[in-house]
């Protein structure tokens, strides 16, 4: 399972996503859908960013 609580991202001092909560639970399959610049990318970026840690 993994879950965000209040995500906040973005570049710099330019901030994209604002507190976005996010569950996946296990043997479920998530997408991330949202029309072009709704901040997709920066999301699947923040997430990998936490797991490196």
């Amino acid at each position: 399972m993994l879950e965000m609580v209040k995500l906040n991202a973005g570049y710099g001092k330019l901030r994209i996503l604002f507190d976005v909560d996010f569950l996946a639970s296990k043997k479920h399959i998530v997408t991330i859908v949202g029309p072009n610049g709704s901040g997709k990318s920066t999301f699947l970026k923040a997430l990998i960013r936490f797991n490196e840690y």
